[in-house]
């Protein structure tokens, strides 16, 4: 997601007739990226400012869909300081107008690559500030402290059915699989570590997002796992992800982009930039 200029934008160009649409007042465009839109707006039953991303054509391509599933899933079981929080889904009036996502999620007016270009006067203290809060979050998401008990769930004539059980999505049916439980021994990676995917407001709070390429390592998983080869732009990609596609991660992975994240912080500048950020 790009942080650009923001713009005015109406409610009627933002949503497509969602049933909630007039709880909320979008002030501003805060965000653009290939996936669609994110507004500022200002919840009118609470008075609470809320950042709504919107996804576009959510079901037009499996793998996207997927990814937002698993984000979603996750950041609604997530509750940390250092983690954005997302705080609604909203709703289409029936199915058949199931086509785009409203995530309603707390206001973060920027992210840290934007923090890091504007700002060449960052003290010791920011940056001793900076770290503890992303170390604090790889801690909780590393260390097991995820004891959370969910449902798997399959989306039934993809793009037509669609349930999540901690979503509370009743209108579309669903077929239930067997209970997963995340233990103290299981570890979340998040595998997308990078400036644009760290938040930051103008307290200087930073908060991770984008769990959109995460993966829950159960502690029962055989020692080789296969997973995409794609994870984390590349610029901050840990070496182990480079010419192996069978891999056993560990916390390092992480670790290893948020010392990238970090040597930019203190410089300005990425620390192994190449010509392009996705294939570098």
């Amino acid at each position: 997601m790009s942080h650009g200029v923001p713009n005015k934008m109406k409610e009627t160009d933002f949503f497509t007739e969602y049933g909630e649409a007039n709880r909320y007042k979008i002030v501003e465009v805060i965000g653009k990226g290939s996936y669609g839109v994110v507004c500022a707006a200002i919840d009118t039953h609470t008075g609470e400012k809320v950042a709504i991303k919107k996804i576009h054509n959510v079901f037009g391509h499996i793998s996207d869909a997927i990814r937002v599933l698993r984000e979603v899933k996750l950041l609604r079981l997530l509750r940390h300081p250092d983690i954005v929080e997302i705080k609604r889904i909203m709703l289409p009036p029936s199915k058949r107008e199931f086509r785009d996502i409203y995530v309603v999620f707390e206001l973060m007016e920027s992210d840290l690559h934007q923090v890091i270009k504007a700002n060449d006067d960052l003290t010791r203290e920011h940056h001793q500030f900076f770290l503890y809060q992303m170390l604090r979050a790889l801690k909780y998401m590393h260390t097991g402290k995820l004891q959370v008990m969910f449902t798997r769930y399959i989306m039934k004539y993809f793009g037509l059915a669609l349930r999540v059980d901690c979503l509370k999505v009743d209108p579309f049916p669903c077929i239930p699989f067997p209970n997963l439980l995340v233990k103290e021994q299981d570890t979340l990676y998040h595998r997308d570590l990078k400036p644009t995917n760290i938040l930051a407001n103008a307290n200087c709070k930073l908060k991770v997002c984008d769990f959109g390429l995460a993966r829950v390592a159960f502690s029962d998983a055989p020692t080789s796992i296969v997973w995409t080869d794609y994870v984390a732009a590349r610029w901050y990609r840990a070496p182990e992800f480079c010419g192996s596609f069978f891999s056993k991660y560990t916390s390092a992975i992480d670790i290893w982009s948020i010392g990238c994240i970090f040597a930019e912080v203190l410089t300005g500048k990425p620390l192994f930039p190449g010509k392009v950020l996705s294939i570098s």
